[in-house]
């Protein structure tokens, strides 16, 4: 049986966010993210000639989508702890604690550059005061970087 358009739309979505899935070794349950990143990705880069070059965004909003704050999906993250909430770190005897370590798993909607972050206890935040991927010559994940001037 063949897919109609909006079948095989939705089909290849879910094929892109499987394949986020799988690169990073995400569970299962974060499908519906992987989707929803997926498709934000796809609505600020994706453009045909028959559309005049335009992106999703662009024919939406009528402005030119920035991708510079793109990050790929599951990369780590850390999240500025709000000034009110490091009395509770203190409590749990992590007085220098003031980032806690995600993982990006989207955006706040399809036009927000603000970060979706998923932390630990499956708490999703949204957050401007984020670092993800290399920061200041260091990778986040492995250390300091061996590409940047040291």
């Amino acid at each position: 049986q063949s897919l109609n358009e909006a079948e095989h739309v939705a089909d290849r979505a879910f094929a892109a966010g499987r394949v986020h899935l799988l690169q990073n070794n995400a569970p299962e349950t974060h499908l519906a993210m992987a989707v929803d990143f997926a498709c934000t990705v796809k609505n600020h880069m994706a453009t045909t000639e028959r559309r005049g070059w335009l992106t999703p965004i662009e024919i939406a909003k009528g402005i030119r989508p920035s991708i510079s704050h793109l990050m790929p999906f599951y990369t780590t993250t850390f999240v500025k702890v709000p000034r009110e909430k490091r009395s509770a770190l203190i409590k749990k005897g992590k007085p220098l604690t003031h980032a806690e370590k995600g993982v990006l798993v989207g955006y706040m909607d399809m036009f927000s550059h603000v970060p979706r972050v998923l932390l630990e206890n499956n708490r999703i935040v949204h957050s401007r005061n984020s670092c993800r991927g290399l920061y200041q010559g260091y990778e986040l994940e492995r250390g300091p970087s061996r590409t940047g001037s040291e």
